[in-house]
Protein backbone atom coordinates (compact mmCIF):
# COMPACT_ATOMS: atom_id res chain seq x y z
CA UNK A 1 0.00 0.00 0.00
CA UNK A 2 1.41 3.48 -0.68
CA UNK A 3 2.39 5.48 2.09
CA UNK A 4 -0.21 8.56 1.01
CA UNK A 5 -3.39 5.16 1.18
CA UNK A 6 -2.40 5.69 4.92
CA UNK A 7 -4.64 7.79 7.31
CA UNK A 8 -2.72 10.36 6.69
CA UNK A 9 -2.58 11.23 11.08
CA UNK A 10 -0.71 7.85 11.05
CA UNK A 11 2.51 10.17 9.59
CA UNK A 12 3.15 11.96 12.91
CA UNK A 13 4.53 8.61 14.35
CA UNK A 14 7.59 8.70 11.80
CA UNK A 15 9.71 11.73 12.79
CA UNK A 16 8.19 13.69 16.05
CA UNK A 17 7.50 11.38 18.55
CA UNK A 18 9.99 12.29 21.03
CA UNK A 19 9.40 16.22 20.11
CA UNK A 20 6.97 18.46 22.11
CA UNK A 21 4.64 21.05 20.12
CA UNK A 22 3.71 24.15 21.43
CA UNK A 23 1.66 26.76 21.71
CA UNK A 24 2.12 30.36 22.48
CA UNK A 25 -0.91 33.08 21.67
CA UNK A 26 -2.99 36.14 22.57
CA UNK A 27 -6.65 35.68 22.96
CA UNK A 28 -8.61 38.72 22.26
CA UNK A 29 -11.42 40.08 24.51
CA UNK A 30 -14.54 39.11 24.02
CA UNK A 31 -17.00 40.84 25.74
CA UNK A 32 -19.79 39.86 23.53
CA UNK A 33 -18.90 36.24 24.00
CA UNK A 34 -19.14 36.14 19.56
CA UNK A 35 -15.91 34.74 19.05
CA UNK A 36 -15.06 31.23 18.00
CA UNK A 37 -16.90 28.34 20.18
CA UNK A 38 -14.02 26.65 21.72
CA UNK A 39 -11.75 30.01 22.82
CA UNK A 40 -15.37 31.07 24.31
CA UNK A 41 -15.59 27.18 26.23
CA UNK A 42 -11.75 27.35 27.39
CA UNK A 43 -12.14 30.52 29.12
CA UNK A 44 -15.64 29.77 30.59
CA UNK A 45 -13.85 26.45 32.17
CA UNK A 46 -10.58 28.22 33.28
CA UNK A 47 -10.51 31.06 36.52
CA UNK A 48 -11.22 33.87 34.07
CA UNK A 49 -14.89 32.58 33.82
CA UNK A 50 -16.90 35.44 33.86
CA UNK A 51 -14.52 37.78 32.72
CA UNK A 52 -14.89 37.96 28.71
CA UNK A 53 -13.56 41.53 28.22
CA UNK A 54 -9.55 40.70 29.12
CA UNK A 55 -7.15 39.38 26.75
CA UNK A 56 -5.36 36.70 28.20
CA UNK A 57 -2.30 34.60 27.38
CA UNK A 58 -2.88 31.10 26.23
CA UNK A 59 0.60 28.64 27.15
CA UNK A 60 -0.01 25.13 25.94
CA UNK A 61 2.99 22.38 25.71
CA UNK A 62 1.87 18.90 24.47
CA UNK A 63 1.49 16.52 27.52
CA UNK A 64 0.34 19.34 30.10
CA UNK A 65 -3.12 20.84 30.42
CA UNK A 66 -3.43 24.59 28.78
CA UNK A 67 -2.55 27.57 30.73
CA UNK A 68 -4.01 31.10 30.80
CA UNK A 69 -2.73 33.78 32.24
CA UNK A 70 -3.89 37.52 31.89
CA UNK A 71 -1.98 39.77 29.22
CA UNK A 72 0.91 41.63 31.28
CA UNK A 73 0.79 44.31 28.75
CA UNK A 74 -1.81 46.44 30.72
CA UNK A 75 -2.49 49.01 27.67
CA UNK A 76 -3.31 46.31 25.68
CA UNK A 77 -5.53 44.34 27.92
CA UNK A 78 -8.83 46.02 27.55
CA UNK A 79 -8.45 46.74 23.12
CA UNK A 80 -10.92 44.24 21.30
CA UNK A 81 -9.91 43.79 17.81
CA UNK A 82 -13.10 43.84 15.45
CA UNK A 83 -11.61 40.67 13.00
CA UNK A 84 -8.80 39.08 15.40
CA UNK A 85 -9.69 36.11 17.95
CA UNK A 86 -6.16 34.78 18.67
CA UNK A 87 -3.18 35.04 17.17
CA UNK A 88 0.58 33.57 18.32
CA UNK A 89 2.98 31.28 17.02
CA UNK A 90 3.92 27.35 17.46
CA UNK A 91 7.15 25.92 17.77
CA UNK A 92 7.83 21.92 17.87
CA UNK A 93 10.95 20.66 19.36
CA UNK A 94 11.93 24.26 20.76
CA UNK A 95 12.43 25.35 17.01
CA UNK A 96 9.94 27.84 15.68
CA UNK A 97 7.48 26.55 13.15
CA UNK A 98 5.49 29.15 12.25
CA UNK A 99 3.29 32.46 13.05
CA UNK A 100 -0.51 31.83 13.10
CA UNK A 101 -3.38 34.50 13.33
CA UNK A 102 -7.26 33.12 13.95
CA UNK A 103 -10.50 35.48 13.24
CA UNK A 104 -13.64 35.81 15.20
CA UNK A 105 -15.27 33.45 12.63
CA UNK A 106 -12.51 30.71 13.78
CA UNK A 107 -10.92 30.71 10.24
CA UNK A 108 -7.15 31.22 10.65
CA UNK A 109 -3.92 31.24 8.69
CA UNK A 110 -0.34 29.67 9.36
CA UNK A 111 2.59 31.72 6.66
CA UNK A 112 6.05 30.18 6.66
CA UNK A 113 8.98 31.73 4.28
CA UNK A 114 10.44 28.57 2.24
CA UNK A 115 13.96 30.65 2.44
CA UNK A 116 13.82 30.36 6.42
CA UNK A 117 15.91 27.84 8.38
CA UNK A 118 12.75 26.14 10.05
CA UNK A 119 10.74 26.33 6.05
CA UNK A 120 11.97 22.94 5.43
CA UNK A 121 9.81 21.71 8.42
CA UNK A 122 6.51 22.39 6.52
CA UNK A 123 5.23 19.11 6.09
CA UNK A 124 5.62 18.81 9.81
CA UNK A 125 2.58 21.55 10.10
CA UNK A 126 0.73 19.39 7.59
CA UNK A 127 1.36 16.20 9.75
CA UNK A 128 0.04 17.41 12.44
CA UNK A 129 -2.98 18.46 11.44
CA UNK A 130 -3.37 15.12 10.02
CA UNK A 131 -1.96 15.53 5.54
CA UNK A 132 0.98 13.74 4.20
CA UNK A 133 3.94 15.83 3.24
CA UNK A 134 3.07 16.71 -0.48
CA UNK A 135 -0.61 17.30 0.55
CA UNK A 136 -2.07 20.35 -1.62
CA UNK A 137 -5.62 21.22 -1.70
CA UNK A 138 -8.49 20.49 0.82
CA UNK A 139 -9.22 18.39 3.50
CA UNK A 140 -12.09 18.09 5.92
CA UNK A 141 -11.50 16.58 9.68
CA UNK A 142 -13.97 15.68 11.65
CA UNK A 143 -12.01 16.17 15.09
CA UNK A 144 -14.65 15.54 17.87
CA UNK A 145 -14.54 11.99 15.95
CA UNK A 146 -10.65 11.14 15.47
CA UNK A 147 -9.93 12.45 19.00
CA UNK A 148 -12.51 10.02 20.14
CA UNK A 149 -11.20 7.41 18.65
CA UNK A 150 -7.40 7.91 19.71
CA UNK A 151 -8.42 8.65 23.34
CA UNK A 152 -10.23 5.32 23.42
CA UNK A 153 -6.89 3.76 21.71
CA UNK A 154 -4.96 4.99 24.48
CA UNK A 155 -7.65 3.73 27.30
CA UNK A 156 -7.64 7.48 28.64
CA UNK A 157 -9.90 7.90 31.45
CA UNK A 158 -8.55 11.11 33.27
CA UNK A 159 -10.05 14.42 33.74
CA UNK A 160 -7.67 16.11 31.37
CA UNK A 161 -8.43 13.26 28.28
CA UNK A 162 -12.08 14.53 29.08
CA UNK A 163 -11.37 18.10 28.85
CA UNK A 164 -9.39 17.98 25.65
CA UNK A 165 -12.31 15.83 24.26
CA UNK A 166 -14.88 18.66 25.18
CA UNK A 167 -12.65 21.14 23.19
CA UNK A 168 -12.45 18.71 20.24
CA UNK A 169 -16.07 18.83 20.43
CA UNK A 170 -16.24 22.30 20.16
CA UNK A 171 -14.13 22.84 17.64
CA UNK A 172 -16.29 20.65 15.32
CA UNK A 173 -15.12 19.69 12.03
CA UNK A 174 -11.37 21.04 10.59
CA UNK A 175 -11.33 22.67 7.04
CA UNK A 176 -7.98 22.52 6.02
CA UNK A 177 -6.17 23.83 2.90
CA UNK A 178 -2.66 23.61 1.94
CA UNK A 179 -1.19 25.97 -0.58
CA UNK A 180 2.26 27.34 -2.47
CA UNK A 181 2.68 30.60 -3.85
CA UNK A 182 5.30 33.16 -4.91
CA UNK A 183 8.29 32.75 -1.40
CA UNK A 184 5.49 31.69 0.57
CA UNK A 185 4.14 28.35 1.83
CA UNK A 186 0.31 28.75 3.60
CA UNK A 187 -1.91 26.25 5.69
CA UNK A 188 -5.25 27.90 5.93
CA UNK A 189 -8.15 26.73 7.47
CA UNK A 190 -10.95 26.85 9.82
CA UNK A 191 -13.31 25.11 12.93
CA UNK A 192 -14.92 27.00 15.77
CA UNK A 193 -11.78 26.74 17.31
CA UNK A 194 -9.04 27.74 14.44
CA UNK A 195 -6.52 25.49 13.42
CA UNK A 196 -3.73 25.82 16.15
CA UNK A 197 -6.13 24.54 18.88
CA UNK A 198 -7.02 21.54 16.59
CA UNK A 199 -3.11 20.58 15.58
CA UNK A 200 -2.11 20.43 19.62
CA UNK A 201 -5.47 18.40 20.08
CA UNK A 202 -4.55 15.84 17.60
CA UNK A 203 -0.47 15.69 18.20
CA UNK A 204 -1.30 15.06 22.51
CA UNK A 205 -3.31 12.75 22.01
CA UNK A 206 -1.96 10.69 19.16
CA UNK A 207 1.34 10.38 20.49
CA UNK A 208 -0.37 9.70 23.88
CA UNK A 209 -2.09 6.52 21.88
CA UNK A 210 1.38 5.76 20.67
CA UNK A 211 2.53 5.60 24.04
CA UNK A 212 -0.09 3.02 25.21
CA UNK A 213 0.07 0.68 21.86
CA UNK A 214 4.22 0.76 22.25
CA UNK A 215 3.81 1.06 18.38
CA UNK A 216 2.53 2.81 15.75
CA UNK A 217 -0.28 1.88 13.87
CA UNK A 218 -0.23 -0.64 11.00
CA UNK A 219 -2.30 -0.05 7.76
CA UNK A 220 -6.25 -1.14 8.90
CA UNK A 221 -5.35 0.88 12.05
CA UNK A 222 -4.80 3.71 10.15
CA UNK A 223 -7.34 3.64 7.48
CA UNK A 224 -9.74 2.99 10.27
CA UNK A 225 -8.64 6.74 11.75
CA UNK A 226 -9.23 8.05 8.81
CA UNK A 227 -12.55 6.94 7.68
CA UNK A 228 -13.95 8.09 10.87
CA UNK A 229 -11.93 11.26 11.27
CA UNK A 230 -12.15 12.74 7.39
CA UNK A 231 -15.28 13.58 5.66
CA UNK A 232 -16.92 13.56 2.09
CA UNK A 233 -13.93 11.89 -0.62
CA UNK A 234 -11.72 11.03 1.94
CA UNK A 235 -13.62 9.03 3.73
CA UNK A 236 -15.32 7.43 0.74
CA UNK A 237 -12.00 6.57 -0.30
CA UNK A 238 -10.59 5.08 3.22
CA UNK A 239 -14.06 2.75 3.06
CA UNK A 240 -12.64 1.85 -0.15
CA UNK A 241 -9.23 1.23 0.77
CA UNK A 242 -10.40 -0.95 4.05
CA UNK A 243 -12.65 -3.01 1.64
CA UNK A 244 -9.60 -4.35 0.39
CA UNK A 245 -7.99 -5.33 3.71
CA UNK A 246 -8.90 -8.74 4.37
CA UNK A 247 -8.32 -8.16 8.17
CA UNK A 248 -10.92 -9.06 10.96
CA UNK A 249 -10.30 -6.20 12.72
CA UNK A 250 -11.96 -3.80 9.78
CA UNK A 251 -14.95 -5.64 9.74
CA UNK A 252 -16.12 -3.70 12.62
CA UNK A 253 -15.01 -0.17 10.90
CA UNK A 254 -17.29 -1.16 7.91
CA UNK A 255 -20.31 -1.80 10.27
CA UNK A 256 -19.72 1.90 11.76
CA UNK A 257 -19.57 2.94 8.08
CA UNK A 258 -22.85 2.08 7.47
CA UNK A 259 -24.36 4.49 9.66
CA UNK A 260 -23.15 7.23 7.59
CA UNK A 261 -24.95 9.47 5.93
CA UNK A 262 -23.56 9.95 2.79
CA UNK A 263 -22.39 7.33 -0.12
CA UNK A 264 -19.72 5.79 2.19
CA UNK A 265 -22.78 4.34 3.52
CA UNK A 266 -22.94 2.04 0.20
CA UNK A 267 -19.45 1.63 0.26
CA UNK A 268 -19.75 0.34 3.52
CA UNK A 269 -22.25 -1.81 2.75
CA UNK A 270 -21.01 -3.44 -0.71
CA UNK A 271 -17.81 -4.47 1.00
CA UNK A 272 -19.59 -6.03 3.69
CA UNK A 273 -21.80 -7.98 1.15
CA UNK A 274 -18.82 -8.77 -0.96
CA UNK A 275 -17.43 -10.96 2.44
CA UNK A 276 -20.35 -12.75 2.80
CA UNK A 277 -20.09 -12.81 6.74
CA UNK A 278 -22.90 -13.96 8.07
CA UNK A 279 -22.55 -11.51 11.08
CA UNK A 280 -23.03 -8.82 9.10
CA UNK A 281 -26.27 -9.13 7.81
CA UNK A 282 -28.59 -7.43 10.28
CA UNK A 283 -26.10 -4.26 10.04
CA UNK A 284 -26.89 -4.38 6.02
CA UNK A 285 -30.50 -4.94 7.03
CA UNK A 286 -30.22 -1.99 9.53
CA UNK A 287 -27.87 0.63 6.82
CA UNK A 288 -30.98 -0.52 4.25
CA UNK A 289 -32.81 3.06 3.33
CA UNK A 290 -34.93 4.10 0.61
CA UNK A 291 -33.64 7.43 0.61
CA UNK A 292 -30.06 5.30 -0.64
CA UNK A 293 -31.83 2.50 -3.20
CA UNK A 294 -28.37 0.99 -3.59
CA UNK A 295 -28.17 0.06 -0.17
CA UNK A 296 -31.59 -1.79 0.13
CA UNK A 297 -30.50 -3.65 -3.37
CA UNK A 298 -27.05 -4.93 -1.81
CA UNK A 299 -28.74 -5.59 1.31
CA UNK A 300 -31.64 -7.74 -0.38
CA UNK A 301 -28.92 -9.86 -2.22
CA UNK A 302 -26.62 -10.22 0.77
CA UNK A 303 -29.81 -11.86 2.41
CA UNK A 304 -30.90 -14.07 -0.55
CA UNK A 305 -27.58 -15.26 -0.94
CA UNK A 306 -26.61 -16.00 2.48
CA UNK A 307 -30.07 -16.85 4.54
CA UNK A 308 -29.74 -20.63 3.76
CA UNK A 309 -26.24 -20.47 5.82
CA UNK A 310 -27.47 -19.61 9.09
CA UNK A 311 -28.79 -21.34 11.86
CA UNK A 312 -32.15 -21.00 13.57
CA UNK A 313 -31.27 -18.34 16.37
CA UNK A 314 -29.64 -16.41 13.54
CA UNK A 315 -32.83 -16.54 11.31
CA UNK A 316 -35.01 -15.63 14.11
CA UNK A 317 -33.02 -12.32 14.66
CA UNK A 318 -33.61 -11.71 11.38
CA UNK A 319 -36.68 -12.19 10.72
CA UNK A 320 -37.26 -9.84 13.51
CA UNK A 321 -34.96 -7.37 12.03
CA UNK A 322 -36.69 -7.52 8.43
CA UNK A 323 -40.62 -7.48 10.02
CA UNK A 324 -40.21 -4.07 11.62
CA UNK A 325 -38.27 -2.60 8.81
CA UNK A 326 -39.29 0.59 7.88
CA UNK A 327 -39.32 -0.46 3.92
CA UNK A 328 -41.75 -2.94 3.00
CA UNK A 329 -39.95 -4.61 0.22
CA UNK A 330 -37.70 -5.64 3.30
CA UNK A 331 -40.51 -6.65 5.54
CA UNK A 332 -42.27 -9.10 3.11
CA UNK A 333 -38.54 -10.72 2.74
CA UNK A 334 -39.32 -13.51 5.25
CA UNK A 335 -41.85 -14.71 3.58
CA UNK A 336 -39.42 -15.50 0.78
CA UNK A 337 -36.54 -17.08 2.76
CA UNK A 338 -38.15 -18.79 5.69
CA UNK A 339 -39.28 -21.95 3.90
CA UNK A 340 -39.50 -24.84 6.14
CA UNK A 341 -36.50 -27.56 5.37
CA UNK A 342 -36.65 -31.59 6.20
CA UNK A 343 -33.06 -32.36 8.07
CA UNK A 344 -31.68 -35.66 6.03
CA UNK A 345 -28.30 -37.67 5.94
CA UNK A 346 -26.87 -35.11 3.80
CA UNK A 347 -28.22 -31.76 5.37
CA UNK A 348 -31.37 -29.85 5.28
CA UNK A 349 -33.08 -30.08 2.53
CA UNK A 350 -35.52 -27.49 1.11
CA UNK A 351 -39.34 -27.96 0.58
CA UNK A 352 -40.30 -25.84 -2.69
CA UNK A 353 -43.54 -25.38 -3.33
CA UNK A 354 -42.62 -27.55 -6.74
CA UNK A 355 -41.85 -30.35 -4.67
CA UNK A 356 -44.57 -30.24 -2.88
CA UNK A 357 -46.77 -30.65 -5.37
CA UNK A 358 -45.08 -33.54 -6.86
CA UNK A 359 -45.11 -35.04 -3.76
CA UNK A 360 -48.89 -34.86 -3.96
CA UNK A 361 -49.21 -36.45 -7.38
CA UNK A 362 -47.06 -39.28 -6.32
CA UNK A 363 -48.51 -40.05 -2.69
CA UNK A 364 -51.73 -42.02 -3.90
CA UNK A 365 -49.36 -44.10 -6.36
CA UNK A 366 -47.22 -44.72 -3.34
CA UNK A 367 -49.98 -45.83 -1.33
CA UNK A 368 -51.66 -48.17 -4.30
CA UNK A 369 -48.05 -49.95 -4.51
CA UNK A 370 -47.63 -50.25 -0.52
CA UNK A 371 -51.61 -52.35 -0.13
CA UNK A 372 -50.26 -54.32 -3.15
CA UNK A 373 -47.52 -55.79 -1.58
CA UNK A 374 -49.41 -56.46 1.87
CA UNK A 375 -52.40 -58.39 -0.52
CA UNK A 376 -49.39 -60.34 -1.77
CA UNK A 377 -48.21 -60.96 1.00
CA UNK A 378 -51.26 -62.00 2.80
CA UNK A 379 -51.81 -64.32 -0.15
CA UNK A 380 -48.50 -65.70 0.16
CA UNK A 381 -49.12 -66.67 3.76
CA UNK A 382 -52.23 -68.60 3.32
CA UNK A 383 -50.62 -70.37 0.82
CA UNK A 384 -48.59 -71.38 2.42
Amino acid sequence: MKPAALPLLALLAGFASAQDLELRARIEPDSLRKGPAALVWLRDHSEFEGMPGIALVLTWKSGSRPVLQPDPAPERNQLESDTRALAGELSLGGKLLGHFECSREGRESWLIDPLAPESGRVHELAAILGLPPTFRGEAQIDLAALIGALASTAACADRDATTLALLAGHCGTVRVRVSTGPGEVRVEGSSAGGLAIPALLLWQTYHEALQVKGRAFDAAEALILRAQAQRSAGREEAARQLARIADPSTREALVRLCRADDYTRVIAMDALARRGERESLPALVAAADRRMPDTIAIAKAALLENYDRLDSAERSVLDALLRGHQEAELRELPRALSVPTLAGAGGATTITEQSVNRLSLLLPLMLGLLLTLLLLVREQKRVA
